[in-house]
């Protein structure tokens, strides 16, 4: 038996690097809220559930709402980052929310616990940190947004489309996948194109 495997949790996680400690308390914390709530999941249920005592976690994050912080934030810099030259490219707009589909649905396949929290869970933040997510949220609305203004403007959608309409169905694909608990890991490319299907047919011309 390798030595590491004889160790307590909490002495083989002394061993690892600052940053891989830290990382894997936010990890920890991001299954804990998406299963449980962000008000559902202690402290100590993220200390127990990496093998650190309640009070050490203090000398990694300052509190709860840190690690939610950074759950959220980071979630929403991989959705603009990841559909940002997606739907701002030069493919025909439909091709684009196709695509932007499939991003979408693969970005919250990479980590579904992620996913949910930064949808369902970022408005128990408060004050500064609170403005920040709500910003990013609608930084990732108005990319969809101009998108489909897009299809307008070029002629390919419907010239009275709705598009802020189309922009709340679009990420309403994502809202309601993220509730699917269990479910995330059955994502696939035809599921993205079945949702964008249904979603052109009320756009095209």
């Amino acid at each position: 038996m390798d030595t590491n495997d004889r160790l307590s949790p909490e002495t083989a996680l002394g061993r690892l690097p600052p940053g891989a400690r830290r990382e894997q308390i936010i990890a920890a914390a991001s299954t804990l809220f998406a299963a449980r709530g962000y008000h559902g999941a202690s402290m100590q249920d993220v200390g127990e559930r990496v093998g650190m005592l309640k009070g050490s976690l203090y000398a990694h994050v300052a509190n709860k709402e840190e690690m939610l912080l950074e759950i959220v934030s980071t979630t929403s810099r991989r959705f603009i980052d990841a559909l940002t030259p997606v739907l701002t490219g030069d493919d025909q707009v439909s091709v684009r929310i196709r695509l932007g589909l499939r991003t979408h649905l693969g970005v919250i396949h990479t980590d579904p616990d992620a996913a949910r929290v930064f949808m369902h869970e970022g408005r128990h933040l408060e004050g500064r940190p609170r403005l920040w997510i709500e910003e990013a949220h609608n930084r990732y609305e108005r990319i969809w947004r101009q998108a489909f203004e897009d299809g307008v403007r070029l002629s390919e959608f419907r010239h009275d489309l709705d598009t802020t309409a189309a922009t709340l169905l679009a990420l309403s694909v994502g809202n309601w996948i993220t509730t699917r608990q269990g479910q995330v890991g059955d994502i696939t490319n035809d599921i993205a194109d079945s949702f964008s299907s249904v979603l052109l047919a009320g756009c095209l011309v």
